[in-house]
């Protein structure tokens, strides 16, 4: 399901009257499920980071096509609508490209499993990794902010791809994704959920706890004790062996 306007956005994204209008009115002219068509080649729009000197710059069909955050921004007659540039906070360039690019291709430029896509366990550059998962979470994040929901759900599949092909954590990401994002997160739910259910060792696990985020790792108990069946939930409870819990005695 789409997350409405005024669900999604927080207030820092709400500081000019033209991104606080997509707040307080309905969306219109929905692109579900539609590619962006480039009709008007000339008219260009702005995208830049903060206070950052680099600025991207992209069609305004394909922009507005797919985000209807911009598309009420550039359309407007406020700030955004006059200079046709649009600055985001909070995120990174790395993030920024990248949504530029799928703007385009409808594709992830990810690199970690090598230009053939078939890098393996054992053969991974780690520092890549650690780079490349954190900008998957701020993408999903930038995404979120510009409701693209198509592209947040690219990054989970391409996470999930990752996840499969080389059977490593992502545990670079789990800082910048618990303080980006709110509880109930699908974004939290899909990394929790990849870290109970892995296969990787005991020793490696407790060697993540500086890791991961204090909130994490309560949901993590509550994802296992959701797993535990109530079968094996009645045995573990004291009462069935105390023995389990007594020292030895002279």
């Amino acid at each position: 399901m789409e997350s409405s306007a005024e669900s999604t956005l927080s207030p820092s994204w709400s500081d000019t009257p033209a991104k606080a209008s997509i707040i307080t009115r309905p969306l219109s002219g929905s692109t579900k499920h539609k590619q962006a068509t480039l009709v008007n080649t000339s008219q260009l729009v702005t995208l830049f980071n903060g206070d950052s000197t680099e600025k991207f710059v992209v069609h305004k069909d394909f922009a507005c096509h797919y985000s209807p955050v911009l598309r009420a921004a550039f359309n407007s007659n406020f700030l955004e609508g006059q200079t046709q540039e649009y600055q985001l906070q909070g995120t990174t360039e790395d993030a920024i490209r990248q949504v530029v690019n799928w703007f385009y291709t409808q594709k992830l430029d990810i690199r970690q499993l090598g230009p053939e896509g078939n890098i393996k366990k054992g053969q991974v550059d780690t520092d890549l990794k650690r780079k490349e998962d954190a900008t998957l979470v701020e993408l999903w994040v930038l995404a979120d902010k510009l409701l693209v929901p198509k592209l947040q759900n690219a990054i989970v599949e391409e996470m999930q791809r990752i996840r499969l092909q080389i059977h490593h954590l992502p545990s670079g990401c789990y800082m910048v994704a618990y303080e980006k994002t709110q509880d109930g997160s699908p974004l939290r739910k899909f990394l929790v959920d990849g870290c109970a259910g892995s296969s990787v060792p005991q020793g490696l696990l407790k060697g993540l706890t500086n890791a991961l985020p204090k909130d994490m790792l309560m949901d993590l108990f509550l994802a296992a004790k959701a797993a535990i069946v109530n079968s094996a939930r009645k045995e573990m409870r004291p009462e069935q062996d105390m023995a389990r819990y007594k020292v030895l005695e002279d």
